[in-house]
């Protein structure tokens, strides 16, 4: 897009993430938008890993593509990127960045365009050693925190065994998924309806069948700051629950 052009406003919105132009061959910065500045075109952004350091910018520097000026490739301001990718960068610093290394804790994932829609992550909580058991868990624990501190809500998919749903604004809205022959379906009912579930976009419903209710194996992550925990536990052993790991009580 030629900079002279008005700012395209599809791509300024609330919760989406963007990537320095300037860290294309180092360690990649995130940003998400907090909000707009009302009657300007400054936008409040903060670290998007953090959620820290909230700053305002001007909006002209948040652009829609990676390419610039006669398709070179901008160095300055920030693009906008698919939030897989800053999923998938958050997992890596989790699970090789940090000391709970199990890089087959997650079996697989897919995401929306839309943060608010968000997606899914399929876990591999289960294994044979109550060892192998407790570090798989705390993978996937560390993952979670990762993702809640970068202000995603993250809680179990009812309905749909060992996978978690991860959106941006999700407190509201149900978290049932439905696996199809015609792709992954996502509820945008309020959360706690009792009608079938519906997913607006794809014009699809299903039965409302399952009560949602965390699996055995659901670890809530560290309280980040400012948030409440998702889950509590009264008996926990190495910061694990003993029930989940299959460890005596």
């Amino acid at each position: 897009m030629d900079d002279e052009l008005p700012v395209a406003q599809v791509h300024l919105q609330r919760g989406q993430i963007y990537r320095s132009c300037a860290s294309a061959s180092g360690s990649p910065r995130y940003v998400r938008i907090l909000e707009r500045d009302r009657g300007t075109d400054r936008y409040r952004i903060a670290d998007a890993v953090t959620g820290r350091r909230p700053r305002d910018i001007d909006g002209r520097r948040l652009h829609p593509y990676e390419d610039g000026r006669g398709g070179a490739l901008r160095r300055t301001g920030y693009v906008l990127v698919d939030p897989h990718e800053f999923v998938n960068e958050l997992i890596e610093r989790a699970l090789f960045g940090g000391r709970h290394r199990h890089p087959f804790v997650i079996a697989g994932s897919a995401f929306s365009r839309d943060v608010y829609r968000g997606g899914f992550l399929r876990v591999w909580p289960d294994a044979d050693a109550d060892t192998e058991a407790e570090a798989a868990l705390n993978a996937v624990r560390a993952v979670v925190s990762a993702l809640e501190t970068a202000s995603f809500d993250v809680e179990p998919a009812p309905g749909i065994e060992d996978e978690i749903r991860v959106r941006f604004g999700g407190k509201l809205t149900c978290p049932a998924m439905h696996s199809s022959g015609r792709g992954r379906w996502y509820c945008d009912r309020e959360r706690g309806h009792e009608d079938d579930h519906q997913d607006d976009r794809l014009l699809e419903d299903w039965p409302n069948t399952r009560a949602p209710v965390a699996p055995p194996w659901w670890l809530p992550a560290p309280t980040a700051p400012g948030r409440a925990p998702s889950r509590t536990s009264s008996k926990t052993r190495d910061g694990v629950t003993a029930q989940a790991i299959g460890l005596p009580s």
